[in-house]
């Protein structure tokens, strides 16, 4: 059984609201304004016993269960049609990429780089960030844009441009995340690091075996 922090969150908020007796707080957001984002956080945590990054506590609907690290959530989803039926879910999973420094670029002896992804140099991320797994899917796309008439299925979404992901973010963002806080493309620099994973090499495995592109996909836009 999946964790459903909204659910905890409420609970939290519900038993705070029973226990005032000044009568001046009307409802959950009253609650939630008079304890503080911080507080609930930690409130959050103490109940499910781990402790969760950044302020997944107060957006996330899900977390991993089985967390690589015991007593860490490095995993969280946001449910992208929250009042869907549990099986019919359409969830964006996170993961939790730690503050830390890294050599960005490509070494001078990589035949293969281009000229401006060199030279390699130090990067220092300062806070950790929570990324999706993989892009965005169709399915979370239709979720999002039920106007928008492709498949929904797990594919990676195509044909969409910097303009429409960016407004897919703000969207999410007003939807879901309440201005705790925002979903935002990645830097480029947010971007290597997580896709590194602390690998140092120009690539962390065979390119045939790693990546979908023109020598091995055989003219298709996705993999099969």
């Amino acid at each position: 059984m999946a964790l459903t922090l909204e659910q905890i969150r409420n609970s939290i908020l519900e038993e705070q609201l029973r226990e005032a007796n000044d009568g001046n707080l009307a409802g959950l957001a009253d609650v939630l304004n008079d304890m503080g984002e911080e507080e609930l956080c930690k409130r959050v945590q103490s109940r499910i016993g781990m402790e969760i990054p950044g302020t997944a506590a107060l957006w996330a609907h899900e977390i991993d269960e089985n967390p690589k690290i015991p007593g860490n959530a490095q995993r969280v989803a946001l449910y992208l049609n929250p009042e869907a039926a549990e099986k019919d879910l359409i969830k964006m999973w996170f993961r939790w990429i730690p503050a830390g420094t890294f050599l960005m670029g490509s070494p001078d002896d990589d035949e293969e780089a281009f000229d401006d992804e060199k030279p390699q140099h130090p990067v220092r991320l300062t806070e950790g960030y929570w990324m999706s797994e993989t892009t965005v899917t169709n399915a979370q796309w239709v979720a999002m844009y039920p106007e928008d008439e492709r498949e929904s299925n797990d594919l990676p979404v195509t044909s969409v441009n910097w303009f429409e992901s960016t407004d897919f973010c703000k969207l999410v963002s007003e939807k879901f995340l309440d201005g705790i806080t925002e979903m935002n493309l990645p830097t480029e620099a947010q971007w290597e690091y997580a896709c590194r994973a602390g690998t140092t090499e120009s690539r962390y495995g065979p390119i045939d075996d790693i990546a979908w592109y023109s020598e091995n996909s055989n003219d298709q836009v996705l993999m099969p």
